[in-house]
């Protein structure tokens, strides 16, 4: 990092060590190659689909004429276990801050495992060479048509706070059920999880935060959250409201509790209605004034 800072790196919380490396490069190696040159030997984090050297480099190279990249060639990696490794600490540094990382591809690794031959391939940019032909100093100027990026508008603090209070997060869970206060308990987190990975509701814009050691730190959920305590036939009742108002809906139910695969899971609610569920614990992101009457005569979860 201090490397990085050195050479004029502006983006550095957050950014992995391949990435690093990779902007150092750009910073300092790349603008000199103007005869076309033949780049090899990256580090083999930077390249996660290339087959790793075992030296800590990939195999792979890049065709750089004039500055620009213009041509890409991989020796792909074809074991599922190597590439594992790899998706998984790309996802790692992406987690930590880093957008130009890579998510684990299941349906990938799936493919993987079944069996690739040995590959290679180079991916040719005819639109790079095309800005090198005419002189343009920008790829877009080339592209028929250029994507944009959308301009981030900062938000006014009455704005923010009127966007704040137009949602709420509704939890409801069945206070007296028989398996007890640390089962309930874990259902309510169960759902707080689900709620995070599924909601469709646009939280905040940040999604992690760094302190002043650079630590990184995760954002919540922006809506203020209501845990309520429910009977069974209440939370199924707020489940149907749900469902009519076309409400994404979660819950966690006894199904989940002691299911351990996706089979186990899967055919559990395949035996039920929505309205015989065996709840546990319901929730749902509802505007501010959703069904006031009927959550009104909930009393708060704990009291």
């Amino acid at each position: 990092r201090e490397c990085a800072k050195k050479f004029g790196v502006e983006q550095i919380a957050g950014v992995g060590r391949a990435n690093l490396l990779d902007d150092i490069y750009k910073k300092t190696a790349r603008s000199k190659l103007i005869q076309p040159t033949f780049v090899y030997d990256y580090p083999e984090e930077l390249k996660p689909l290339a087959a790793p050297n075992g030296d800590g480099t990939a195999s792979c190279f890049q065709l750089v004429v004039n500055t620009w990249e213009i041509v890409n060639s991989y020796g792909e990696l074809i074991d599922p276990q190597v590439q594992r490794k790899l998706l998984e600490d790309q996802a790692k540094a992406k987690d930590g801050g880093d957008d130009e990382a890579m998510e684990v591809d299941e349906v990938f690794l799936k493919a993987m495992e079944h069996g690739f031959p040995p590959m290679t391939g180079s991916g040719f940019g005819i639109d790079r060479l095309m800005a090198i032909f005419s002189g343009q100093p920008n790829l877009r100027d080339v592209v028929m048509f250029p994507t944009m990026k959308p301009e981030k508008k900062e938000i006014s603090a009455k704005e923010a706070e009127a966007r704040y209070r137009s949602r709420k997060i509704i939890v409801i869970a069945d206070e007296n059920h028989e398996a007890g206060a640390g089962a309930i308990s874990n259902a309510i987190g169960q759902l707080g999880i689900s709620i995070g990975m599924f909601c469709k509701e646009k939280m905040y814009d940040a999604k992690i935060l760094h302190d002043q050691e650079n630590r990184t730190h995760y954002v919540d959920s922006l809506f203020p959250m209501a845990n309520l305590r429910g009977t069974q036939s209440q939370m199924a009742e707020f489940a149907q409201k749900c469902y009519d108002a076309e409400i994404q809906f979660f819950d966690f139910s006894e199904i989940m509790r002691k299911s351990h695969s996706d089979k186990q899971m899967k055919e559990g609610y395949k035996k039920y209605e929505t309205a015989n569920i065996p709840y546990m614990a319901v929730g749902a992101v509802v505007p501010a004034d959703f069904e006031k009457e009927f959550l009104s005569g909930l009393e708060l979860f704990g009291s």
